[in-house]
């Protein structure tokens, strides 16, 4: 985490290291195209019931999704939105990531913000997310809750 970020955590009471299980409740399959070397999919949606270390971050999670994968190496990209609901409030925001298969099985892992709304107003929610594709496995989150907005990426120096 940035400097700022560790900061105005140390000054929130209400910040939080949050811990997530994600348990997949639908699936709304995407259009699919098939191309040499590259498969792309659009406007995926999976809904998720959350259970959260911090009942803020509890809720229906509602995740909307695009993947482009190279068939000869069976990785790609993945990039949407997410969004929480619960009584308190909404959290929305953007994600990346990657997916990527391995002898295993399919793999994905990404990461976003989202900014809060109702209670949760001025402040943000950082997650990443490592999972199984396409199952009934519970997906395990790892995140920061703090108060502001997100910051500016600090330059490399």
């Amino acid at each position: 985490l940035g400097s700022a970020v560790l900061a105005q955590m140390d000054e929130d009471a209400d910040a939080a290291y949050v811990t997530i299980t994600a348990e997949p409740r639908e699936f709304i399959e995407p259009s699919q195209s098939w191309g040499d070397p590259l498969y792309s999919s659009r406007d995926g949606v999976v809904v998720f019931d959350l259970e959260a270390s911090d009942p803020r971050l509890s809720g229906e999670f509602s995740t909307f999704w695009n993947v482009d994968v190279d068939l000869d190496t069976q990785h790609g990209m993945m990039w949407g939105t997410t969004r929480i609901d619960n009584a308190g409030g909404t959290w929305e925001g953007p994600f990346t990531g990657m997916e990527y298969e391995t002898a295993e099985g399919g793999l994905y892992a990404t990461s976003g913000v989202m900014t809060g709304s109702g209670e949760y107003a001025d402040y943000a929610f950082y997650y990443h997310v490592d999972a199984e594709q396409h199952g009934g496995d519970l997906h395990r989150w790892h995140g920061v809750v703090y108060k502001g907005q997100p910051p500016a990426p600090e330059p490399a120096e």
